[in-house]
């Protein structure tokens, strides 16, 4: 697969109220890249540049990060919603937002559960340096000499300059900046809105779950590598089909029965 999933309504909204969010712990400078090294050294910058955030703030928004899958042999990418710092803990938040005040079924509450619990494993893994970044670059034909493009650099101009122009030695600097924030908490959050007044609906906390994260992992791979059939979802969980892009009567088996 290789495109982009239609962007709803719903996303749109929750899209801006992100950025929202985003703005309220730094300035968003808009930039144009010029080559995919552009494109993965300015995840990697932002990256580290949100961990030092963290360390002398205590806060970040929308963080990028980047891990590896190695049952399917590719990489992971995703933006953490928000790091806090409390009692000496770094937590791992993610915001949601709404169209009703309700709070959400559990089927729904699972998927992003299993969301924020990728992104704990992927920092932990990158504290413990037990990920090397070059995987990412030869995923994209880049190898350890790939650096941002001059163009890109002369566009950011002198006060907002990568803090390394070489990216394997970018990735170095995030494997140390993610050592000296305070300890990961085990102690997971999902916080929800309403997306048309922004009222707090309420948070969902939860523990990361080492077990019950590899064996969703594990599921999720076996059908990708072929190795079981996709299953239907039940009666209980067939509202998730208003949001499948799937949703047809030729190619669907659920609306063919």
């Amino acid at each position: 697969m290789t495109h982009k999933v239609p962007e709803t309504e719903a996303m749109a909204r929750g899209r801006t109220r992100h950025k929202e969010l985003h703005e309220e712990t730094a300035e968003l400078i808009p930039v144009k890249v010029v080559s995919i090294a552009d494109s993965i050294g300015l995840g990697f910058h932002n990256m580290l540049v949100g961990l030092i955030r963290v360390k002398e703030k205590g806060q970040t928004r929308e963080l990028p990060v980047f891990g590896w899958l190695s049952k399917l042999n590719i990489p992971l990418f995703g933006h953490i919603d928000e790091l806090l710092v409390e009692d000496d803990r770094t937590k791992v938040i993610d915001h949601k937002t709404r169209k009703s005040d309700r709070m959400p079924s559990h089927a729904q509450i699972r998927v992003t559960e299993f969301q924020i619990m990728s992104y704990y494993g992927i920092l932990k893994t990158i504290q413990s340096e037990a990920f090397d970044f070059r995987r990412i670059l030869e995923c994209y034909n880049l190898d350890s000499n790939s650096t941002f493009t001059d163009e890109f650099l002369d566009e950011l101009g002198p006060n907002e300059k990568p803090l390394e122009k070489n990216l394997l030695k970018l990735t170095i600097m995030i494997n140390e900046a993610a050592k000296i924030i305070p300890e990961l908490s085990k102690n997971l959050e999902i916080s929800y809105e309403n997306q048309e007044t922004k009222k707090h609906i309420g948070k969902h906390n939860f523990k990361f779950d080492a077990e019950s994260w590899k064996r969703d992992i594990e599921f999720a791979s076996q059908y990708w590598l072929g190795e079981r059939p996709a299953m239907l979802v039940g009666e209980r969980n067939r509202w998730k089909c208003n949001f499948c892009a799937f949703k047809s009567g030729s190619i669907c088996p659920k609306w063919t029965e």
